[in-house]
């Protein structure tokens, strides 16, 4: 009588699945993989955050603004504004060089209150503090240094006292150009205005604004 042989069907058995599971691999993996590659391709990829630098932002109507109200475009204006150097002073004179204009000017320092009073007793102007400065300012010039300035092609000239309104009051702020103003420095002018001071504005080397100051 035939008898099985335990261990003959045990090993037929491991044999079974073992190429069971190599037929799994060959068959399941290519398919997961395929899988998994079309569930990535479809996937969008994330956006990047748009970072928008402020000093870029074009200066139009719609630029955003600060909490005064001020927009990138008017904030970069008035730093530019306060780069400039203002100084005040004298002009002994003016020229013109193949149209360029040139002015010199004699630097002074416009002193009020207390500071113009003990200043005029410390330059020998009065003798008593009460008595100096009685219209509360007072006009120093420690060095007679003259320095010789451009005039930008855009120069802005400002008068207060050049000419009148109908009424007999000055023409404040009144705008001139710089044929007129060097007018007012020529030689031969009698002009009164030669002797007034003036505020210079300076930026880039050139001056951009001339303001005359007005002494009561």
């Amino acid at each position: 009588m035939e008898q099985n042989n335990p261990r003959s069907d045990y090993g037929f058995k491991s044999r079974l699945w073992l190429w069971l599971l190599i037929f799994a691999a060959i068959v399941f993996l290519p398919l997961g993989g395929l899988t998994l590659w079309l569930w990535l391709s479809q996937t969008p990829a994330p956006t990047p955050e748009l970072i928008v630098n402020e000093q870029l932002v074009d200066e139009n109507i719609n630029a955003p603004t600060f909490g005064g109200g001020l927009s990138l475009a008017g904030e970069r204006e008035a730093q530019t504004e306060e780069e400039a150097e203002t100084f005040l002073g004298y002009i002994t004179s003016m020229e013109e060089k193949f149209g360029v204009y040139y002015l010199y000017i004699d630097y002074i320092q416009w002193l009020t209150g207390d500071e113009a009073k003990e200043a005029a007793l410390e330059d020998g102007d009065c003798t008593i503090l009460e008595a100096c400065a009685p219209n509360n300012f007072y006009i120093r010039n420690d060095s007679k240094k003259v320095r010789r300035l451009e005039l930008a092609p855009d120069i802005d000239i400002r008068m207060q006292t050049y000419s009148y309104t109908p009424d007999g009051n000055y023409n404040i702020s009144e705008k001139i150009d710089a044929v007129t103003f060097k007018a007012i420095f020529d030689k031969e002018s009698e002009s009164l205005l030669k002797n007034s001071p003036y505020r210079v504005e300076i930026k880039d080397g050139k001056i951009f604004r001339i303001i005359e100051k007005y002494v009561p």
